[in-house]
């Protein structure tokens, strides 16, 4: 059987943060990694309420599950809320809180974790995310993300609004069968013969000067696009396509071709 000394050692190697209070939250012992959470020097030994370290909103939180405690003493509640070091410096934390009754004594055991940095992390992620989201809807170009299979993963507005779909319709759903699946003379575009699942299947980019895509409504309009690879962890899995309405490039060129037929048969009269 283990010796005070020896769960004393524990504690203090434990990465976690552990607190232990009395039923009043003060404080009756602090492993070495919560002092460094909480700026309070090692070799000094807390006898203050738990208040002290915690800001107005999370003591309120954390009091109310004392008190679940109390009445629950086998149950473990787990959530995120804020503290503060002995500086007044606020910071995220995550708090795991149970109890013991050892003696008939109630005790309750807080596990603290400092989550500032995945708090961080989290964050720039989500501004990532946010600046991506916002350079989507920005450019001119239809953008198509298609995973390995040529299923819709995303679509932007410019995409949305010359296909004619709105995005939720068609998230999951195979983007050969619903925009790409007949050629301009009326014959069916077989899957396997497409250049964009082609290019994702045999791991390479493509970029196709003139083809067309369908419409909701079951028109057609000509498009210039470009595919290139998602890779994940080096693997493929999937591609992102950027496409053109070209209808307007290709009435200029007719017109152009119409001008330079009626130049060359003015020049043989």
């Amino acid at each position: 059987m283990m010796g005070r000394n020896m769960h004393r050692s524990i504690l203090e190697a434990a990465a976690e943060g552990i607190i232990t209070v009395n039923t009043e939250a003060t404080i009756l012992s602090m492993n070495r990694a919560a002092k460094n959470i909480f700026g309070i020097p090692e070799s000094e030994t807390p006898d203050f309420n738990i208040k002290a370290i915690l800001t107005d909103d999370s003591s309120a939180q954390v009091f109310r599950s004392l008190s679940t405690q109390d009445k629950a003493i086998a149950s473990n509640i787990t959530y995120e809320t804020s503290a503060k070091n002995i500086h007044g410096q606020q910071f995220p934390i995550e708090v795991s809180i149970s109890s013991a009754n050892p003696g008939n004594q109630c005790i309750h055991i807080i596990i603290v974790h400092n989550i500032a940095e995945r708090k961080n992390a989290e964050q720039k992620l989500n501004d990532s995310r946010r600046q991506f989201e916002i350079i989507l809807e920005t450019v001119v170009e239809g953008i198509l993300g298609l995973d390995k299979d040529g299923n819709f993963i995303f679509l932007n507005s410019a995409a949305s609004k010359m296909l004619g779909w709105n995005p939720q319709e068609l998230i999951g759903k195979s983007s050969h069968e619903l925009i790409h699946h007949t050629h301009e003379d009326g014959t069916k575009h077989n899957k396997q013969d497409c250049p964009i699942y082609k290019s994702v299947q045999m791991n390479c980019g493509v970029n196709m000067i003139e083809d067309i895509f369908w419409r909701k409504d079951g028109t057609s309009f000509p498009v210039e696009y470009f595919s290139r690879l998602i890779q994940e962890a080096g693997l493929v899995t999937g591609a992102v396509v950027s496409f053109r309405d070209i209808t307007a490039r290709k009435e200029q060129e007719k017109e152009k071709k119409i001008i330079e037929i009626q130049l060359h048969q003015a020049q043989k009269l």
